[in-house]
């Protein structure tokens, strides 16, 4: 998946305003932006999960193929794989946790908090769950096949290749590239964790509006 679409989920449909919106509007446009943002969800968590479970054998049968002296790689397999359970645990937990079509907006609203405030978490800590893992298995495999395919580098290898312009040129960008990457979905990320965090505000503002018109 890219985790730029949770920015861009937010693009597509209003912006939220937060405590500050109309509470009429919010009551009006409450289901539809709650049925989106359970499908947003829940196909997050089907990309994801779902890659991770066709590349996981993958890996496995490389593994395989190398043998004992590409047990590095069954490292590699296994933190890829630890990603893929984290989003199959959260789409289980996700469709658990809905409440159902006859449920009273208060506890409509009241799910939503929940789930908003635990995607809230979930993206905000990404990088110690999703990104670490994801470089280390890269790390690992790119090492391991490279030890496999060509052998154990020649002393003063590293040192040639920083020294020479165009290989040193080449390292720059393959660093560069991915952190300029990285820094955008950063970036995109912010913004989807701000606009949830002004959806939580509309919607206990909303909560409150109706405790008070019930009492």
């Amino acid at each position: 998946m890219s985790w730029n679409d949770w920015e861009a989920a937010w693009r597509r449909q209003e912006p939220p305003v937060g405590a500050t919106a109309d509470v009429e509007s919010i009551k009006q446009s409450f289901e539809a932006k709650r049925r989106k943002f359970a499908r947003t969800v829940l196909m997050r968590n089907v990309a994801e999960g779902g890659t991770g479970i066709v590349l996981t054998p993958v890996m496995v049968l490389i593994t395989c193929h190398y043998g004992k002296e590409g047990w590095p790689l069954a490292i590699s397999t296994a933190l890829l794989f630890g990603v893929t359970c984290v989003f199959i645990v959260d789409l289980i937990r996700s469709v658990c946790r809905r409440v159902g079509p006859g449920a009273s907006m208060l506890a409509k609203i009241e799910a939503d908090i929940a789930e908003l405030r635990h995607q809230r978490s979930f993206i905000n800590t990404w990088w110690a769950w999703y990104l670490l893992p994801g470089v280390a298995a890269i790390g690992i495999s790119f090492v391991t096949l490279g030890r496999l395919n060509y052998g154990t580098a020649p002393p003063g290898y590293l040192t040639n290749l920083l020294t020479t312009p165009i290989t040193l040129a080449w390292i720059i960008v393959l660093i560069a590239v991915p952190s300029y990457f990285l820094h955008g979905v950063w970036r995109d990320l912010q913004k989807a964790i701000k606009n949830i965090q002004l959806r939580i505000d509309e919607l206990e503002a909303l909560r409150q509006y109706l405790l008070t018109d019930e009492g």
